[in-house]
């Protein structure tokens, strides 16, 4: 889900719209670029609230609540060459969970690029990659690194809004091997073109949508850990129909994670942990050219 909300600050155009006949818009350009000197904020929080936590060790079953929220904010500055100078100012992962009434201690998770700037290029074999602009990545930061350029390399918005113009009323499923951002991903996730409205001193699209979804998520712990992932809900956007970017977009349902996981030789633990969940990003251009 992450890389659906990256995926939008990384290919805001501010140009010109494109039309189709009979007064159809085009959503989404596949690869388009940034045009060089524009810079974008992006700022999103995800949350799940009211968490219904069950863990099974041993056979013995365990009962608890959870709360998860993600806040972050980026700024991304397209530059000349044809690269992107990003900067995550802020993303911090906050957690609190009480098992059988006792609450557990949960550090925040700070992303290890924060502060850091990063300089994202595409090279001669088309592949966009993401790297440090000054020193070297520790292990931690190569994923977070990855997880940058992913959002350019799979065109998330190209595969959530389509190539093709649309015109008000257009109803369509989106096709794509990884829906929501999730790995592996599988199952529904169906848009529609509701109208044209103002919206923040833009003219855009109103899109929605429902999903629903489920993935299994990377292994973790040296292939000790699998987890699941459902994601069910509703989708609304409000998309730009000069720059073909996403103003707000929010997604709002619900949100189940199981996973199973081997703490030591023999020992098993299952895990459930189900609530609401919302989703929020907005983006605004501060600079072009």
């Amino acid at each position: 889900m992450k890389n659906l909300f990256l995926a939008s600050v990384l290919s805001a155009s501010i140009v010109l719209p494109l039309y189709g006949e009979d007064d159809s818009y085009i959503l989404a350009v596949a690869g388009e670029p940034i045009p060089a000197g524009t810079v974008a904020e992006y700022a999103s929080v995800m949350s799940m609230s009211d968490g219904v936590v069950k863990v099974t060790m041993q056979g013995q079953p365990m009962d608890g609540s959870a709360d998860m929220k993600t806040v972050e904010k980026r700024r991304v500055e397209s530059l000349a060459d044809g690269s992107y100078r990003y900067l995550l100012i802020e993303e911090v992962e906050t957690q609190k969970m009480t098992m059988m009434g006792q609450p557990q201690e949960m550090p925040a998770k700070v992303n290890p690029l924060v502060g850091k700037p990063v300089m994202v290029t595409k090279g001669a074999d088309g592949v966009w990659v993401a790297k440090l602009e000054e020193g070297e990545a520790t292990p931690d930061m190569i994923s977070e690194l990855e997880d940058v350029a992913k959002g350019l390399n799979e065109d998330e918005d190209a595969k959530l809004y389509g190539t093709v113009p649309r015109k008000v009323g257009d109803e369509w499923d989106v096709e794509s091997a990884d829906l929501m951002g999730i790995d592996n991903g599988a199952g529904t996730f169906k848009v529609k073109f509701e109208g044209i409205e103002d919206f923040q001193g833009e003219r855009c699209a109103k899109i929605t949508g429902t999903y629903e979804i489920k993935g299994l998520g990377p292994d973790a712990d040296a292939g000790e850990s699998e987890m699941t992932i459902s994601l069910k809900g509703d989708y609304l956007s409000y998309r730009s129909l000069e720059g073909r970017y996403d103003v707000r977009k929010e997604m709002k349902g619900s949100m189940v994670m199981e996973s199973v996981m081997e703490p030591q030789p023999g020992m098993t633990m299952e895990m459930n942990m189900s609530g609401n969940m919302t989703a929020e990003g907005t983006i605004k251009i501060v600079s072009a050219e």
